[in-house]
């Protein structure tokens, strides 16, 4: 049993004996058949969407409509094969078949074989036609497809050369003999020639004064060889120089031999200008700003001498006490001042070396303190300018403090300082060796001015102080460092 069997028919006859028997035939060969007999009954079959592979019409289906009619009706929403079952061959009954698609018109008398035979032809030939169609579908995808790519390699070659045209690059396209074939409008511009004095002319009798290392170039780039320069002098006919950066390499023909050259030139000149300009500017700024540090840090050192003769010439402890604070507050700011001078004017500096000059230069200050032994335990991260200016006049009120009041009539001392940094947070820690704060001290009640300074510099950090007294002085602070 062939792949055509094992489908359903719907057998339209209105004569009930001959629709048993043809409907025996095609099950006993493997085929489902469905019976209506009239074509009335056909239709609504058919719209009741049950699957039918194939239909077999009787033409004359008594009272009522006739099978062509039925035929039309159907095919007229579907397509599915259809054969005609007469038992008439008269012109009349066959001319109405004549406007109908149908697959075969089968005599009821020609027999089970010519019947079979019939309806294999019938599924073969709709079969046929469907990859006909299917062909033709394709056939049509595939021309409009070639019908666009047709339009496109049209228009490619008018957009490619749009976008040459009107690249950034000079660029010139030359074939194997040197001679001129496209030129850009950059090129044009940049080298003051027009199209048509360069197009179909020789390189050199456009430029006749071109060096030897360009001619050496292309004979390169001629053989096979890219050459490109990011930096590079060109010089003009007028003497004029310009910098370039450049790329000349080979084109190729579709046998694969080179065709010809290809030139991109960018002019950087005005590039480079504003470069220097900018770099000019940058050397004016530094020097002028190092001219500022160092006439504020010499303003400072003279403020600072000043006060120290004044301070010699005092003889009250207290006003000698006070001007030697002053002193050291202009110490603090000349060491910060002489950081900044030596970074370049750096946004932010180091907090290490800030605070570990510092520390040391305002202990030197004072009487002694050459005897005083300093530790320092000191992160080294960066602050800005402006907030390691405000740790460092906490520092320097600290340190003149405890050289103040805890080493007074002593042979040596210790000092320490650590800074801590812990994720965003830093923690200073300055302390003694002394005898530590008065049993009266506490924090809210009023202090000297170093300490009122402390407490609103602390304040200006947005961090927090305290101080604690264990066998010395001890003072943490705590801010953070954004």
């Amino acid at each position: 049993m062939n792949k055509l069997s094992h489908k359903t028919i719907l057998l339209v006859e209105d004569e009930p004996l001959i629709a048993l028997v043809e409907k025996r035939t095609l099950e006993k060969h493997g085929y489902t058949v469905v019976t209506v007999n009239t074509g009335e009954k056909a239709i609504e079959y058919m719209d009741s969407g049950d699957d039918i592979d194939l239909i077999l019409m009787d033409i004359d289906l008594g009272e009522g409509m006739d099978g062509t009619q039925a035929a039309e009706i159907i095919l007229r929403d579907r397509d599915i094969p259809l054969a005609f079952l007469s038992a008439h061959t008269d012109p009349e009954t066959v001319e109405k078949t004549e406007g109908i698609t149908s697959y075969g018109y089968i005599l009821k008398n020609s027999g089970d074989t010519v019947l079979l035979a019939s309806i294999r032809m019938a599924f073969r030939l709709y079969e046929a036609k469907r990859e006909a169609v299917k062909q033709n579908m394709l056939m049509a995808a595939a021309h409009e497809q070639l019908r666009l790519s047709n339009e496109q390699l049209e228009w490619w070659p008018s957009i490619m050369e749009y976008v040459l045209r009107h690249d950034i690059s000079a660029i010139a396209v030359l074939d194997k003999q040197l001679r001129f074939m496209y030129v850009s409008e950059r090129f044009l511009e940049d080298y003051g020639v027009s199209y048509a004095s360069v197009v179909g002319m020789h390189h050199y009798d456009v430029f006749p004064e071109i060096p030897q290392k360009w001619r050496d170039i292309h004979q390169r780039a001629l053989a096979g060889e890219t050459l490109r320069s990011d930096s590079d002098v060109f010089e003009r006919p007028d003497g004029t120089i310009d910098y370039t950066r450049w790329e000349c390499r080979p084109w190729y023909a579709p046998d694969g031999t080179v065709g010809g050259i290809i030139l991109y030139t960018e002019v950087l000149t005005p590039f480079m200008q504003v470069q220097e300009e900018l770099r000019l500017y940058a050397a004016e700024k530094v020097t002028l700003l190092k001219e500022v540090q160092h006439r504020v840090k010499n303003t400072m050192m003279t403020m600072g001498s000043l006060l120290s003769l004044q301070a010699s010439t005092l003889q009250a402890p207290e006003a000698v006490a006070a001007i030697n604070d002053a002193r050291s507050r202009f110490h603090s700011m000349e060491v910060l001042y002489d950081q900044l001078y030596r970074t370049d004017g750096s946004v932010d500096s180091s907090v290490e070396e800030y605070l570990s000059n510092l520390v040391r230069t305002v202990i030197d200050l004072f009487p002694g303190g050459d005897t005083v032994q300093v530790k320092t335990e000191i992160d080294d991260f960066r602050l800005g300018m402006r907030r390691l200016s405000t740790l460092g006049m906490i520092m320097n009120e600290l340190v003149t403090n405890s050289m103040k009041y805890a080493f007074r009539g002593r042979d040596n001392g210790n000092f320490f300082v650590g800074v801590q940094r812990k994720d965003e947070l830093a923690r200073v820690i300055v302390e003694d060796d002394g005898p530590g704060l008065p049993e009266t001290f506490k924090e809210d009640m009023q202090m000297g001015f170093g300490l009122d300074m402390v407490h609103a510099l602390t304040e200006q950090l947005g961090g927090t102080i305290r101080f604690e007294s264990n066998g010395g002085m001890r003072a943490l602070l705590e801010f953070e460092i954004a």
